[in-house]
């Protein structure tokens, strides 16, 4: 079973983050998710409704903040703060994180099983 509660995270590394060791690797912490939650995660990013690049952009980062819980090892030692989520994360990133984020959640639910 998935955790559901906000005490219940995963860590979320990019793939071309993985060879670094852990004490340097860039890794974000998000929380477990529910179904309906994940459903407008996927029709904010699908959705772009008229807006302009920027504004698409925005609710995009908006959509996945609120789950954000944590993040390390962040290029210039940037300390934890989900309103700077921007300036610590790409464009690209973002789209990264989004597409990752499913398979990181089994993973680490997978391990939470395995202890």
């Amino acid at each position: 079973m998935i955790g559901l509660t906000s005490d219940q995270s995963f860590d979320l590394v990019l793939a071309r983050h993985r060879h670094l060791p852990a004490e340097e690797r860039p890794t974000f912490r998000f929380r477990f998710i529910t179904g309906r939650q994940r459903i407008v995660i996927e029709e904010t990013f699908e959705q772009t409704d008229g807006d302009t690049n920027s504004q698409f952009m925005r609710k995009c980062f908006e959509a996945i903040r609120p789950h954000l819980v944590g993040w390390s090892n962040q290029p210039g030692g940037v300390p934890f703060d989900p309103s700077a989520f921007e300036d610590v994360v790409t464009w690209e990133d973002l789209l990264r994180i989004k597409a990752q984020w499913s398979m990181a959640a089994l993973e680490a639910d997978d391990q939470k099983k395995s202890k």
